[in-house]
């Protein structure tokens, strides 16, 4: 019979990581992938992944809460251009928060783990059906939670069709 990995968070309540072979309840996150998602908000994770969201396969690279902010700040910035009515302050702001998180864990001697809920990936593809997404990836922000499996392996998007006609 496998054991659970004993993680306890920073409010002292177990972590359920599971082992290889075993299967959490469908209302619990995967533990697994918690520690994962932590690991790369604090620098020390860059990993493709496809994740089963909904029904939906998602690939892409893991990235960090701070990038994904920071990321969407600017692409806010450049689309709207000064029409932005600071919503990006929004972002950096959240940037800011998730740096100052992470520059505080690397000053403790044992880290605290609370659980992240959300997982960010960037350049993200759907892959629908038997088709491979093709064009650019974008960033996705999404509840672990909602996701029902994953894997390391990322599906390559498939290039832009060709007009032979």
């Amino acid at each position: 019979m496998a054991t659970l990995l004993k993680i306890r968070n920073s409010r002292g309540r177990r972590i359920r990581a599971q082992p290889w072979g075993t299967v959490p309840a469908m209302s619990e996150p995967d533990g697994l992938l918690e520690l994962l998602v932590d690991m790369a908000n604090r620098g020390f994770s860059d990993h493709s992944i496809s994740l089963a969201v909904n029904g939906t396969i998602i690939s892409g690279m893991l990235a960090s809460g701070q990038e994904y902010a920071q990321e969407t700040a600017a692409r806010i910035r450049e689309a709207a251009g000064t029409d932005h009515r600071g919503i990006d302050v929004f972002f950096d702001k959240m940037a800011e928060e998730w740096a100052a998180t992470r520059d505080n864990d690397e000053t403790e001697t044992e880290v605290a783990f609370d659980p992240p809920r959300y997982i960010h990936i960037k350049d993200g593809c759907v892959v629908a059906g038997e088709d491979l997404a093709f064009g650019e990836g974008c960033w996705w922000r999404i509840r672990i939670a909602e996701v029902s499996g994953w894997t390391f392996t990322r599906v390559v998007p498939a290039p832009a069709p060709v007009d032979l006609g």
